[in-house]
């Protein structure tokens, strides 16, 4: 069995593909804040992107039913666990030396384990 593997999201995969967190089997899925703030900015449009955004901030609302979203949600059986990284997650994450974490796009690189 493969071992189990830790993805972050970034906006790009959310706005392309609204169905994009139920993709990854049974790995852990991290979305930080950031990518859920630059999601909403983009829900009012009135193409694929504007339908993406509302999709995924639905799916995220019924996930929010089972659970926090900040401590993690279980997808499914047999999937993993989707967990929303807060600003708080980030100042702890270990970035490389050359990577500022005053940079927003950055927040996607970090190493969170």
């Amino acid at each position: 069995m493969p071992a189990k593997k830790n993805y972050i999201l970034d906006t790009s995969v959310c706005l392309t593909d609204a169905d994009a967190i139920n993709k990854f089997g049974n790995h852990d899925i991290f979305l930080p804040l950031k990518v859920l703030e630059e999601i909403d900015k983009h829900k009012k449009r009135q193409d694929s992107v504007g339908i993406n955004a509302r999709k995924i901030i639905r799916s995220l609302d019924e996930l929010r039913a089972s659970g926090s979203l900040q401590k993690g949600v279980r997808l499914g059986k047999g999937k993993g666990i989707l967990k929303v990284m807060t600003y708080e997650d980030a100042e702890k994450a270990a970035f490389p030396d050359d990577l500022s974490k005053n940079v927003p796009d950055y927040c996607h690189w970090f190493v969170y384990f």
